[in-house]
């Protein structure tokens, strides 16, 4: 299968990456690991993060990787993940090297600082806006990165807590471009047929869920739910109702109820159910939605942080131990590796 031409400062000899023993991340054709990127571009050692296809793959699988690859290489915003380089020559895979986040996800950082972030009634008004700023601030980046994407002509099409990266500065980036799309000619597409691809219905607008329809709007619609999971502490959207009832919930004008959080407030309420509009034209767009972060986070800039700013890399040196070969850790994986899926993502 011929593959789309690279700049050759794209390319990364397989000699010049090892990759960890286990995955720290896994979606629906492909593996994430941590990885070591040496004598790369002036930089000695860089931690990295290695995309690679799962055991057994097929063709279309890597056509879908490069396509993942071709959309990222040209990206450059501080808010949206960018690529540092793809290596050809480890099997017949291919593998996308990217920075490495050390703080994780926006979730795991959710999830794991929910009983800091889910505030009471009873809290002090200056910890309510201390907690609030923070995670403005996090909506705030997601939207200038989506404004970005939006403006490049690019639906995400995934645009959700767990694709949304902490970078070592405790900046936000949008990442996993695995299912967007490039709409410079169309302004809109249709769900591809591939029946193997599960996607993330609680997530999804109501046009995309009913007719297959994707456009920056339904994108919108996915960042409003995502400012659900930021102000509900990474919650899981519509507890309680089953994703084969919920386009008769949403299409009888039911949407999320506001986060349970005082740090929530009914403006910032308000800008998520403008998202969720039935009528697309009438949703935001991320040049608004970019605009109201700012101002909402200029209202409570005055207030401290009272430590609850976001996670910052520590400089300590990077281990090496634990580390394979690229190419001996791809082939050990392939024997022991057995086609797998991810269940539908609820």
């Amino acid at each position: 299968m011929k593959l789309p031409d690279l700049s050759e400062s794209l390319k990364i000899p397989g000699s010049q990456l090892k990759l960890s023993s286990d995955p720290i991340g896994q979606g629906e054709t492909g593996m994430v690991y941590k990885g070591l990127l040496m004598n790369w571009k002036d930089e000695p050692l860089q931690a990295v993060a290695v995309k690679t296809l799962k055991g057994l793959f097929s063709s279309s699988d890597i056509q879908i990787l490069m396509s993942e690859i071709i959309k990222m290489k040209d990206f450059n915003h501080p808010h949206v993940m960018p690529l540092i380089g793809v290596c050809l020559d480890a099997g017949p895979g291919v593998s996308m090297v990217m920075p490495h986040m050390t703080n994780g996800s926006v979730l795991d950082y959710l999830k794991k600082e929910r009983n800091g972030l889910k505030l009471t009634d009873n809290c002090s008004k200056e910890k309510a806006q201390s907690v609030r700023k923070l995670l403005l601030r996090m909506c705030h980046q997601i939207a200038l990165g989506m404004e970005y994407l939006s403006q490049q002509r690019f639906i995400h099409r995934d645009l959700a807590a767990r694709n949304c990266m902490l970078d070592s500065s405790g900046d936000v980036r949008v990442g996993d471009f695995g299912l967007a799309e490039d709409v410079y000619s169309t302004g809109y597409f249709r769900q591809n047929e591939r029946a193997d691809i599960k996607l993330p219905y609680k997530w999804m607008a109501l046009e995309s869920l009913n007719d297959a329809i994707f456009t920056e709007k339904t994108d919108v619609w996915s960042y409003g739910v995502t400012m659900w999971e930021v102000f509900s502490g990474g919650q899981i959207p519509y507890p309680g109702v089953n994703v084969r009832t919920l386009v008769k919930f949403l299409q009888r004008g039911s949407r999320l109820d506001a986060p349970v959080n005082t740090a929530c407030t009914a403006e910032i309420s308000a800008v998520m159910q403008r998202c969720w509009l039935e009528d697309s034209e009438e949703r935001s767009s991320f040049t608004d939605l970019s605009s109201i972060m700012d101002a909402m986070l200029s209202s409570v800039s005055d207030y401290a942080e009272l430590n609850m700013e976001l996670p910052h890399n520590s400089q300590d040196p990077i281990d090496m131990s634990g580390y394979d070969d690229l190419n001996e850790s791809l082939r050990n994986r392939a024997i022991r590796t057995n086609p797998y899926k991810l269940s539908t993502i609820v």
